[in-house]
């Protein structure tokens, strides 16, 4: 990696961070989840482990929105009604 680069304002402060990185497998668009830990949590390394692989399972892309099927049915039942009504003065 290279050296932080210093701003304006002066050199960058705070990189000393404890970065757990996970993983993904193949099957999604992800190649890896990267969690950047606060400093003293009280969270044991194992459980901190667990967290993170509960948490980057979950990270999936949301699926793509449901197509309204009320669009349809309104659809279908209005032809029905003016088939209905076609009938009715047929008939009559």
């Amino acid at each position: 990696m290279s050296a932080p680069r210093t701003e304006r304002r002066g050199v960058l402060r705070g990189t000393a961070r404890r970065v757990l990185i996970v993983p993904q497998s193949g099957d999604g668009p992800f190649e890896q989840v990267i969690f950047i830990v606060r400093d003293g949590s009280a969270v044991s390394e194992a459980e901190l482990l667990r967290e993170a692989l509960d948490a980057a399972g979950e990270a999936r892309p949301s699926p793509p929105p449901r197509r309204k099927k009320r669009l349809a049915l309104l659809a279908v039942l209005a032809t029905a009604a003016a088939l209905a009504a076609i009938l009715l003065l047929i008939l009559l």
